[in-house]
């Protein structure tokens, strides 16, 4: 009986010496459509007229009030947590490849301003 020798060029590092070759294969059996809609900064706000609103003698000569929110909607079909994956590069070398990174997250802000 006859040896076989083996040789298999590797270009990408495997946790282990004996990945199979679908380790290795490229597929896109999970390449999705990742086209999105996000309203990701909306910003309301409304100015008083202190003299109607205190009258004549106030110590206020502005006032705001205001509201906002960061990352409100987000429109899509992607199955992921966020459209937007990752874009940096890291160990892994395919930019734009979901990492199973936790989605932004959705802030709300509001306030008054005064103005003596």
């Amino acid at each position: 009986m006859l040896g076989v020798l083996q040789i298999r060029v590797v270009s990408i590092p495997s946790l282990t010496n004996d990945a199979s070759g679908l380790e290795y294969a490229s597929s896109s059996y999970f390449v999705q459509d990742g086209s999105f809609l996000k309203l990701k900064n909306l910003q309301v706000g409304y100015s008083f007229d202190t003299k109607k609103l205190f009258g004549e003698n106030t110590s206020f000569n502005k006032m705001r009030i205001y509201g906002g929110a960061t990352n409100l909607l987000t429109f899509t079909k992607y199955d992921g947590m966020d459209p937007e994956v990752s874009a940096f590069a890291s160990d892994y070398s395919a930019i734009g490849v979901n990492l199973g990174i936790y989605p932004q997250a959705r802030q709300f802000i509001f306030g008054v301003s005064l103005g003596f």
